[in-house]
């Protein structure tokens, strides 16, 4: 698993200056980043995804995404899909509905 961060602007608070160009500043009109969080697999398919959040809920729903990708069982997929697509489910409540189901 590797997750990264790319944006636009630093994160320093001081002004990095080339040489011969000092207290000349470029500023970016819009400040932008990507987060994505992927998983290698060695004997699977590999999985990356763009969060919109960078949190352990959306970290979770990657992981349900990535063992969908890996599974065979489609009735499987469906059940793992209905939960996390579910907006009325927290993340005890997807556990909890998933094990009654038997998809440990």
């Amino acid at each position: 698993m590797d997750e990264t961060s790319c944006q636009n602007v630093p994160n320093v608070t001081r002004v990095l200056y080339a040489p011969g160009e000092k207290n000349t500043q470029t500023k970016h009109p819009v400040k932008f980043g990507i987060n994505v969080t992927g998983f290698q697999g060695i004997n699977c398919n590999s999985y990356m995804e763009v969060n919109t959040k960078n949190n352990a809920f959306q970290f979770v729903i990657t992981l349900c995404h990535y063992r969908i990708e890996n599974m065979e069982n489609t009735f499987g997929k469906h059940l793992i899909e209905e939960a996390i697509n579910n907006e009325n489910l927290s993340d005890e409540e997807i556990k909890k509905y998933l094990s009654s189901k038997s998809l440990n």
